[in-house]
C-alpha cells in the first residue's frame, strides 16, 4: 500500500504486510492480534479457551530495515520454561511468523535471566534456521504449530540488562 502526499511518498513495510496477513486468518483454538509503529509490528497471541488463559501474549515483534531490505524477527518475551524444548537444547518461535520471512530474514531471541541481570541474544539467519530447525505442534493444549531450533545453532551475544525508569501516571 502507497499513500502520496504532496511529495512525499510513504510506503508500508515487508513486517507490515506479513503482519497484516497474519492477523487477518482464521485459526482454530487462538487468535492473532497486531499492533503497528512506524517500522514494527508487534504480533499478539490469546488462547479462545476459556479454560485457558485467555490474556494477550507477545508472540514476536517483526522490524523492517528498509536499507537493506531485511525483516528480523525479534522475540523479547522468550521465558526459557514455555518455550524451550529442554531434551534437544532448542528454543521456539512461532511457525505463523517464520512461514512467512525470507530466506534472507533473520531471527532474534532475547532470554533475560533475573539471576545474573543479564541478557543473551541468539541471532540466527532465516536459511540456517530452515536448515537446521523442526516443527513441534502441542496441539493438546491448544496453542500454535512452533518451530524449533537448537542452541547450537545460533550466535549468542551477551548484554547487561539495563533499568528502565518506570513512569507513574496520575498523582
Amino acid at each position: 500500500m502507497e499513500l502520496s502526499i504532496s511529495n512525499y511518498k510513504f510506503v508500508e513495510s515487508q513486517a507490515h504486510r506479513i503482519a497484516h496477513t497474519i492477523c487477518s486468518k482464521e485459526y482454530n483454538g487462538y487468535t492473532l492480534t497486531c499492533e503497528f509503529d512506524f517500522m514494527h509490528a508487534k504480533v499478539f497471541f490469546q488462547s479462545k479457551s476459556y479454560l485457558k488463559n485467555t490474556e494477550q501474549k507477545c508472540i514476536g515483534m517483526l522490524l523492517y530495515d528498509f536499507e537493506n531490505d531485511i525483516i528480523t524477527l525479534r522475540k523479547t518475551c522468550f521465558e526459557a520454561d514455555k518455550h524451550e524444548h529442554h531434551k534437544s537444547n532448542s528454543l521456539a518461535v512461532s511457525y505463523d511468523l517464520f512461514k512467512h520471512l525470507r530466506i534472507k530474514d533473520r531471527i532474534e531471541i532475547h532470554e533475560v535471566s533475573r539471576v545474573s541481570k543479564k541478557c543473551n541474544i541468539y541471532k540466527i539467519g532465516v536459511r540456517k534456521a530452515t536448515d537446521k530447525g523442526q516443527f513441534r505442534h502441542y496441539q493438546k493444549e491448544g496453542y500454535e504449530l512452533q518451530f524449533f531450533i537448537g542452541r547450537e545453532h545460533f550466535r549468542v551475544e551477551e548484554q547487561k540488562v539495563r533499568k528502565t525508569k518506570r513512569i507513574r501516571q496520575g498523582k
